[in-house]
Formats: structure tokens, sequence, C-alpha cells
């Protein structure tokens, strides 16, 4: 599962849930979090965390804008499929975002 929420109104704050080791394929490397304004696919970021992080924040981005947010599990076996949400920046007012996730771990 992934979620995001605004933290201001240029950041983003991402969780999504570990990925257990048993599902991947060889030893866990990271997460892979690409992210981009809806409708501008060509102007996307990206970023690796630890395996052992489960949250980074967003920053630098464009205020009321609305993020789509990808992240992938990747361990020496390769990168897993991408879980995505969409969340949007705002006011300095912190907002649940809807969340779109898939619960397979295929």
């Amino acid at each position: 599962m992934v979620a995001a929420y605004n933290t201001s109104s240029t950041s983003l704050l991402a969780k999504w849930s570990h990925v257990p080791k048993q599902y991947l394929q060889g030893k866990p490397i990271g997460y892979n979090i690409v992210y981009y304004p809806v409708g501008l696919e060509k102007n996307f970021h990206y970023l690796q965390v630890s395996y052992t992080t489960n949250t980074t924040t967003l920053t630098e981005l464009d205020v009321y804008t609305m993020y789509a947010i990808n992240v992938s599990a990747v361990s020496s076996g390769g990168v897993g499929p991408a879980k995505s949400t969409f969340a949007s920046t705002g006011s300095n007012t912190i907002l649940f975002l809807y969340c779109l996730a898939t619960d397979s771990l295929s």
C-alpha cells in the first residue's frame, strides 16, 4: 500500500508498506520512488531510498498540483511492480489524500 499527504504547500510525505523479504527475488536493496505532476508525465523525478525506509518527503513541488507517486521495491533480483497513489500539494493544511493501492504482492 502507498499513501501520501501534503506537509506544506510545496511538499508531500509519501509512505508505503514494506514488501516482506519472502516476496523479494534476492537480497533487499531499497525502494525506487518516481513522481510527477499529473498531465506532465515527461517532467518526472526519481529517487531511491534504503530498504529499511518506508517514508520520504518529496520537496520543491509546485503549489496546488496533483502528483502521481509510484513506489517499487528493489532487490538483487530486480525491480518489483509499482504501487501508486495520487496526492496534491495545497495550502499549509495537512490533507488526507486519495490512495490507489493493490493488495497483491506479485
